[in-house]
């Protein structure tokens, strides 16, 4: 698979394995997750939503046979929800609004099965869930964390912090520098925009105690 956003695909020579030629392909299934040789995610999120939403059919049987409504919530988390989390870390910044808002009808739908009586965010309010996109953030800066661990395996991929990158002393020093990007793809992707992040919540919360 050749990575290439351009209309215009350079013509490379093909790859072999003792003079075997291998095949060229535009997409390919790795760990779970549907990579395409521009790096979008539509595909990816199409499987994911395509997966999610068999899976609804168990709810409105069970949901026709009496099943109380927060036994319906605990199957929705653990049959129907960890599809639509699944390694979110990668694709969460990358997807365009519109796939993000699909994601969530998925979750809109097990909540008008559940409680038919309710707007959606009430629904959620009662069912003691988050909104699809909150919990994918909440998801990324967990991985974060993680990552920021000394003992994290992963822990020199994160750009190095404010104080490690200036010689003076700034406010947010334990923040992340954030890395210069020339395009949007990298922009979004997972360490710039979890640093351009967890910049801006600190600034936030320092602001709030400022106020205060």
């Amino acid at each position: 698979m050749i990575i290439c956003p351009l209309k215009n695909i350079p013509d490379l020579d093909s790859l072999s394995i003792n003079n075997i030629p291998l095949d060229r392909v535009s997409s390919h299934k790795i760990l779970g997750l549907k990579m395409i040789d521009t790096l979008k995610w539509n595909d990816n999120s199409k499987n994911t939503i395509t997966k999610a939403s068999k899976r609804i059919y168990i709810i409105r049987v069970l949901k026709r046979s009496g099943v109380p409504p927060q036994d319906l919530i605990h199957i929705y988390l653990a049959l129907i929800r960890p599809l639509l989390e699944y390694c979110c870390a990668v694709w969460s910044n990358s997807i365009p609004v519109y796939l993000s808002e699909k994601i969530e009808k998925v979750q809109k739908r097990v909540m008008r099965i559940v409680f038919p009586d309710l707007h959606y965010s009430d629904a959620l309010s009662v069912a003691k869930c988050d909104r699809l996109d909150e919990r994918r953030l909440k998801l990324c800066l967990k991985v974060l964390s993680n990552i920021k661990h000394p003992n994290s395996r992963f822990n020199h991929l994160l750009p190095p912090t404010r104080q490690e990158s200036m010689s003076m002393n700034l406010q947010n020093s334990s923040c992340q520098s954030l890395p210069k990007c020339c395009t949007d793809r990298y922009k979004k992707s997972f360490f710039p925009a979890m640093a351009y992040i967890h910049h801006c919540a600190n600034c936030y919360i320092k602001n709030i105690f400022v106020m205060v």
